[in-house]
This record gives C-alpha cells, structure tokens and sequence, in this order.
C-alpha cells in the first residue's frame, strides 16, 4: 500500500528497533480491541471540532472520495489501492463524489479563451 514519505518516516521513527507486535498496540503489548480503536478515532474527530459521526472505517471511505475528487487519480487505481476486486465496490465512493463531478462538468465545457 502507498504511503506519504512523512508518514513512512513516521512509522520507522515508531518501529525503531521492534523486532515483533503489533503496529499499533496497547501499553501491555497486545493488540487495540475494536471498540479502543473506534474510541480513539472518535476522541480524535472531536478534538479537531469535527461533530459528524465517524468511524475507522469512514477514514477508508474519506480517502477513497478525496483521491477520486483530485481526478488525479483513475478509479481503477483507487480500486487497486482499496483493495476492490470488482470495480463495482469502488464505484459506491464515486458516486459519493458530486463535487469533483461538477468541477470537472465546468472545465470540460468550459471556453478555452
């Protein structure tokens, strides 16, 4: 899976000089229990002010809609990088992508003068 190089950097700094675990893992060395993860994710939205509802999950889906939404990326890449075997699977996140939609409406038509 692509990762950002800061983010790479990151998780050397994190793993340096582990030999076994689990990435991400409790003081007692065990791995996060779902619900700890849904906790974290929610005291993490709400620290950043975001009030909507979220989950680990949304996480996925938000990445999803904004490498659609940069129309950088082609869909069957994102299919790729989600992990999708059917194009069908990743097309749920396009079509949650009306934005990008209508910007990309404007500068197909739009007047090249």
């Amino acid at each position: 899976m692509p990762i950002l190089p800061a983010l790479a950097l990151e998780l050397r700094t994190h793993l340096w000089g582990r030999r076994q675990g689990y990435l991400f893992e409790s003081n007692r060395h065990t791995r996060y229990a779902v619900r700890t993860v849904q906790t974290i994710v929610k005291r993490c939205a709400a620290a950043a002010g975001i009030t909507k509802r979220v989950h680990p999950h949304l996480l996925r889906h938000s990445v999803a809609t904004i490498l659609l939404d940069s129309g950088q990326v082609p869909i069957d890449q994102v299919r790729k990088f989600l992990g999708h075997l059917h194009l069908s699977a990743t097309q749920v996140y396009a079509e949650t992508s009306l934005r990008a939609l209508g910007e990309n409406y404007v500068r197909a038509l739009s007047d090249p003068d």
